[in-house]
């Protein structure tokens, strides 16, 4: 039997024994790797682990949302017919599980939105999912409006910002770029690091947006006490405490008045003092 995906169904499980007699291999060597491109067909297909064995090549792959973030292989050998699928009709399938050793997840077509091609390391890929789209929060459209019209910025630069807005992560990856982890603790599990504007969105420009520098990337706890002003940076990075909350109350988050972030770029500089001068809540009153 031919590979084919009409007999599966999207976001049931299938370990790849059952998937290699479905398809008629021999073995599940055949659909062992992370890309499979069956021969004779249009499909390339991805296995995709977030947790992978510590033997194992640790890839940076995520699925936000309906956004895959993946890395590709480190010998490259994928790279330019997935960059060239929609040029050639290749359909790109997903298989998708949090941890090693247990099912995957078929999550059905996905397609490539942007791509960094590198040479030394793997490169980078982000896929939406055709299957699952994205819908836009209340709002989102006046804000797609005002993208559109905004003349300071390119094309390209546009569709990243609708594209952060939505949740398909351009944003979050600068963030991950610059900090690497929480910006306070250092915590690099990234499925539970959120990132947040320092400026917040609805009073930020286009430009703003989509400024990675005007971020942070925090765990849950602290990134909750600085979207609600309880808590803010000074110029050296220390954290700050409101009046409204007690030195034991941040204790008991994990949080303590030594907390500074893990490093200080020029660029935050402006950013903080918008969010310590608007966003944070000094007194109790």
């Amino acid at each position: 039997m031919a590979v084919s995906f009409n007999n599966l169904v999207e976001g049931q499980q299938y370990d790849r024994p059952h998937l290699a007699e479905l398809w008629g291999y021999r073995g599940v060597q055949a659909i062992a790797r992370g890309v499979i491109t069956p021969a004779k067909t249009k499909f390339i297909i991805l296995f995709v682990t977030e947790e992978k064995q510590s033997s194992e090549t640790q890839y940076n792959d995520y699925l936000e949302d309906s956004c895959l973030h993946w890395e590709g292989e480190t010998k490259h050998s994928s790279d330019n017919r997935i960059i060239n699928s929609a040029t050639n009709d290749d359909e790109i399938h997903l298989f998708h599980r949090k941890r090693h050793h247990s099912p995957f997840t078929y999550m059905g077509r996905i397609e490539l939105e942007q791509h960094n091609r590198l040479v030394d390391s793997p490169s980078q890929f982000i896929f939406t999912l055709t299957s699952n789209e994205v819908k836009e929060e209340a709002g989102s459209y006046k804000a797609k409006a005002g993208v559109a019209a905004d003349t300071s910025i390119t094309v390209t630069e546009k569709n990243a910002i609708v594209k952060s807005r939505v949740g398909q992560g351009v944003f979050r990856d600068g963030l991950l770029r610059i900090w690497g982890g929480c910006a306070v603790t250092g915590y690099q599990r990234r499925s539970l690091l959120l990132a947040s504007h320092i400026k917040p969105w609805k009073v930020s420009t286009n430009k703003e947006r989509l400024d990675p520098y005007n971020g942070l990337l925090l765990q849950p706890t602290i990134d909750r006490l600085f979207d609600r002003g309880f808590v803010s940076f000074d110029r050296k990075g220390k954290l700050i405490k409101s009046q409204i909350l007690t030195t034991d109350e941040l204790a008991c988050l994990g949080v303590t008045p030594e907390s500074r972030l893990t490093k200080v770029h020029d660029s935050l500089q402006e950013y903080l003092k918008y969010h310590r001068d608007n966003e944070f809540e000094k007194s109790a009153d």
